[in-house]
Parts: structure tokens; C-alpha cells; sequence
């Protein structure tokens, strides 16, 4: 039942929200309501699914207000803190306790409700189906829960997964057809220079577009990165994108690199807020415009660009001549200051002089 709600889900066009089959079939996903979620995940994947249940021990003697999960002879403490929230971070826990059978996942497009909702399969079929849909149409959907709390948290309460879809259900939204278009732009070129490579895009606000190259290994990646051809082709489309979508970064990672930390990575905006090499177009210490552009060689193809200076800074306002006598040390001035008053000394001692005569 859970197996056929993702993929009902993902076969859905991407403009076209989940939530309508998520409430039409809420029975198959555990909400963070009524602190249900040990009962609703050992109903869809505790014994009915050849696994054990999980057990919730409330108010240990030792420990006052405290809940006990335990599952294989495992047991932890949920980190309760006595709000809202607790069902969120017991679901959380649960994640974590039993990830080895079952991976909960987050329902993306139920951000917007007061009680969201999760997906528990098992590992081996979340594989399959990234390997059906494609990793990113699964990342789309369905945020993995890594182990840091905090930052899951932060991930799937993001503003951007407060979508807004088109009215019609049908037609995608022109940003998303614009983001489409240019990511399948980055993908050609990045092919170019590595068949292997897989282009990734995050769209921010349905106007910030964010792009992620991965390549095979570390040298492919750092090769891309540095490579000035390959920058200047970015400029070259750059150019001719309309302005409804702004790029703002291109990550670089390699395949090894993320699999060596493969979880947080893709459960948040890790490689959108730098963790990788990027070239950068938003005025971050990494900005690209003002660091890596190079002006094209006279023998190659493609116009000269000149590298971005920068913001434009307002003109040095003119010092004023009494500025200029502010900054002299007492008992100097300016000569156009003293030239008159000579003039007139000498007009007097030459009327005195003639006074003198006579």
C-alpha cells in the first residue's frame, strides 16, 4: 500500500500537487498528530511487515515525564520539549530507531498543513524507486530524515517547500517550465565536458535558481570548476535567460564526496548554502562576477567579457576650499586668501611714501 502511494505520487505531473492524494489516502502515511505514530508505523511496518513493533515506555520512575522507544532490544530517549512539537521530533526519533528496515520519509507538499505527513518504506525500495523515477523526482517529493534534528527540522519547514502550484493541476507553472529549460541548458554543457555528469536545480522562491553539477570524482569536479571555458559558456547563456528567473549559484560535488555524507546532504540545502565549490552570482563572498570572471582571449570564440567590478560607488564628493584650509596647521591659509591683503599693504606704503615726498 505504501509502495503504491509513492509511485501514485511521483507519477503525478510535477506541477501538480500531492496533497489531494495525500488526503485522499491518509490512512497510508503517519501524521504528527494525536502522538499516534508508534501505532500508525507498527500497523504499516512493525510486525504486519515481518519486523518487530516498537514499544513507547512513558514516565520511567527514574526519569520524570520522560518516553522510551524501543525497538530490538534497542532503547532511546525522545528528546521531548512539551510543545507543539514533540510528535514532530517523536516521529524523528522513530526514524532514526528503525532506520536499518524502515526509512520515514517527509511528505513535501503537506508543509502547509498543521499536521504534516510521512512515508515509511523500506531502504531497498526507496532505491528502487530513485532508480524508476530518478533521484531528484523522489528528492521532490519526499525529504529524507538524516540524523540531526535541528537541521531536519530546518529542511522540511523551509519556505521554500511552501509551494504554489498551478490552478489548473495540469499546466506547469512558466518559472518552473523556465527552470526546467535552463537546467537542461547546464545539463548539455556539463555533458560536454563529462558524459557522466547529473545536473540537480533547486528553485528558491520560484525566482532563485540554485544548480548542482555532479561528476564521477574529485578531479572531474575541481576540472569544472576551474574551468574558464566552461564559465564562459555560462555567461554566454546567461545572457539570453529571461530575467522571471535569476540564477544564483552552480555547486560542483563529486558522486564520492556525497555518498561519503550522502544523507545530510541531500535531506537540506547543504550544497545551496556553500558546502561545495560553486561559482556564485548573488554577491556572496564566493561571487562569482567579481572573482572568476576572465576576459575571453582575442583567438577564441565568443564575445570578451570583462570582469565585473562591482557595485558602483557614488563619486568622491569635491573638497571645498575651506575644507582644504581646515586641514592646513594653524596659522596657514590659502594664497588667493593673502594676495589682496598684500595688494592693499602695498598701496598704502606707496601713498605714504609719496606723502613723504612732499
Amino acid at each position: 500500500m505504501q509502495l503504491t502511494a509513492a509511485r501514485a505520487m511521483l507519477a503525478l505531473p510535477r506541477a501538480q500537487d500531492s496533497w489531494t492524494y495525500i488526503m485522499e489516502h491518509a490512512e497510508t502515511f503517519i501524521w504528527d498528530e494525536h502522538g499516534l505514530e508508534v501505532e500508525e508505523w507498527n500497523a504499516m511496518a512493525g510486525k504486519g511487515a515481518g519486523f518487530e513493533d516498537v514499544t513507547a515506555t512513558f514516565n520511567n520512575p527514574d526519569e520524570e515525564d520522560a518516553t522510551f522507544l524501543t525497538y530490538k532490544g534497542k532503547t532511546v530517549r525522545v528528546p521531548l520539549v512539551h510543545d507543539r512539537e514533540d510528535n514532530f521530533i517523536s516521529i524523528h526519533t522513530l526514524s532514526q530507531l528503525v532506520r536499518e528496515d524502515s526509512e520515514l520519509r517527509y511528505c513535501i507538499d503537506s508543509t502547509h498543513s498543521s499536521d504534516v505527513a510521512f512515508l515509511a518504506l523500506s531502504p531497498a525500495q526507496w532505491r528502487a524507486l530513485e532508480s524508476e523515477f530518478g533521484r531528484e523526482a523522489v528528492d521532490f517529493r519526499f525529504l529524507a530524515i538524516g540524523p540531526d534534528l535541528e537541521a531536519f527540522f530546518k529542511a522540511a519547514h523551509a519556505d521554500e517547500n511552501l509551494r504554489t502550484y498551478a490552478d489548473d493541476g495540469d499546466a506547469p507553472t512558466r518559472n518552473a517550465v523556465l527552470e526546467q529549460g535552463m537546467k537542461e541548458q547546464i545539463q548539455l554543457l556539463a555533458h560536454a565536458n563529462y558524459s557522466c555528469a547529473e545536473v540537480h536545480s533547486k528553485l528558491i522562491e520560484d525566482k532563485f535558481l540554485h544548480l548542482l553539477i555532479c561528476v564521477d570524482s574529485d578531479k572531474h569536479r575541481d576540472a569544472l570548476r576551474g574551468s574558464n571555458k566552461f564559465k564562459r559558456q555560462v555567461d554566454l547563456m546567461r545572457a539570453n535567460w529571461p530575467s522571471q528567473i535569476a540564477l544564483r549559484s552552480i555547486s560542483f560535488q563529486s558522486k564520492q564526496a556525497i555518498a561519503r555524507d550522502e544523507a545530510r546532504f541531500w535531506s537540506s540545502l547543504w550544497w545551496v548554502e556553500g558546502a561545495c565549490p560553486q561559482l556564485r552570482w548573488d554577491g556572496a563572498p564566493a561571487d562569482y562576477d567579481s572573482r572568476a570572471k576572465e576576459v575571453a582571449a582575442p583567438n577564441e570564440a565568443g564575445p570578451s567579457k570583462r570582469a565585473n567590478p562591482g557595485p558602483r560607488q557614488p563619486p568622491a564628493p569635491v573638497p571645498s576650499p575651506q575644507a582644504n584650509d581646515a586641514k592646513k596647521p594653524d596659522g596657514a591659509s590659502s594664497p588667493k586668501h593673502w594676495l589682496p591683503l598684500a595688494f592693499i599693504a602695498i598701496l598704502l606704503a606707496a601713498y605714504f611714501f609719496g606723502m613723504t615726498l612732499q
